[in-house]
């Protein structure tokens, strides 16, 4: 398959009617084997090894894990996509899927934070595309198994990676169902909260009083708070599955990283990276929060590409669209998470 039928395909999710094959039960289904986390072939990033989290789009940014006084847990989105698979798990060694979520999620997504900290990102049993759309009909239960591979995966972490440093949690779409689970049962209210820098939700609904100790970023200095935000273009309202989540969620403008209302500017739009994870356009998105619904607005970018154009769902662009802002605001708030421990003492 051709790289850029992944974008196609991820588009047309967001935008197209696709039957899938649902006709087979979550339990009649084999499940694959569970990853063994001391393999590093099971983690599509580590920082000890060369893969995608390494990359940087310009010779101006550099990778910074080797030096870095943080972690990043990374939460890959879904990419098993198969329109006719019975299956409700990804098979952990499948090597298109793993390829899909090297190059695509975590080369375009997660590479977002390695000026700041050590990526780790786990390969998981992720549960299918088709899980989200059929949750009385096996999706429920699909995600849930998922869930269990990420649990083990952070634990691992935790015990043999970790040695007590600060971390972030980032992650998109599926990533972020799991990482909205994490956060719940490791971190919120657990000795874990001292050590959460900031956690990025992304592309899911994160409703704001979902934890006790943890809350919303508010601005851009804020930590130990979680942010969100999921992307549509100017006066398109979603109506799917996901509408009952939106109500209560939380949600932040990802330029200006603030609740407020109003439009940012061009100017403090920092850069679109592409597909290529090459061409940058800056100062080319105008952002927006709708209240009403709790998503993002944004006006058409101005680029060249017309797909981009006449996209109403930027589901796929959530991280993309945003890049060096979110790069820049990581930064941030590691500088004030460290500022913040210093007076303190």
């Amino acid at each position: 398959m051709k790289k850029y039928s992944f974008i196609v395909l991820l588009i047309c999710l967001s935008s197209c009617s696709i039957s899938y094959n649902i006709d087979h039960s979550f339990e009649s289904i084999p499940k694959h084997s569970a990853p063994d986390y001391s393999e590093n072939s099971n983690w599509s990033a580590l920082p000890f090894i060369d893969d995608y989290a390494d990359l940087v789009p310009d010779t101006l940014l550099k990778n910074l894990q080797d030096d870095s006084k943080i972690d990043v847990f990374f939460l890959h989105p879904t990419t098993f996509l198969d329109e006719h698979t019975p299956e409700w798990n990804a098979n952990i060694s499948d090597s298109i899927i793993n390829y899909y979520t090297d190059y695509w999620a975590v080369r375009h997504q997660a590479t977002a934070f390695n000026n700041v900290g050590r990526i780790y990102a786990p390969r998981y049993r992720q549960a299918h595309i088709k899980s989200y759309y059929h949750l009385d009909k096996g999706g429920k239960e699909a995600i849930l198994f998922a869930y269990e591979d990420v649990k083990k995966a952070f634990e691992y972490y935790l015990e043999n990676f970790n040695d007590g440093r600060p971390f972030i949690i980032a992650s998109h779409s599926q990533g972020t169902t799991h990482a909205t689970f994490l956060i719940r049962d490791y971190i919120d209210n657990a000795e874990l909260t001292d050590q959460l820098v900031a956690a990025y939700l992304v592309g899911m609904s994160v409703g704001a009083d979902t934890y006790t100790t943890v809350k919303p970023c508010e601005n851009a200095d804020e930590t130990g708070c979680f942010t969100s935000w999921q992307t549509y273009s100017e006066g398109y309202t979603p109506h799917d599955n996901f509408d009952e989540f939106r109500k209560k969620a939380f949600v932040v403008n990802p330029i200006t990283w603030t609740t407020e209302e109003d439009y940012s500017n061009f100017e403090d739009h920092k850069g679109i990276l592409m597909s290529n994870f090459k061409t940058v356009y800056k100062k080319s998105v105008k952002a927006k929060l709708n209240k009403k619904n709790n998503i993002v607005w944004i006006k058409q970018p101005k680029v060249p590409f017309a797909f981009l154009k006449k996209m109403t769902n930027y589901h796929v662009a959530d991280y993309n669209l945003y890049w060096f802002n979110i790069r820049e605001n990581a930064a941030n708030r590691v500088e004030q998470y460290f500022a913040q421990k210093k007076g303190a003492n």
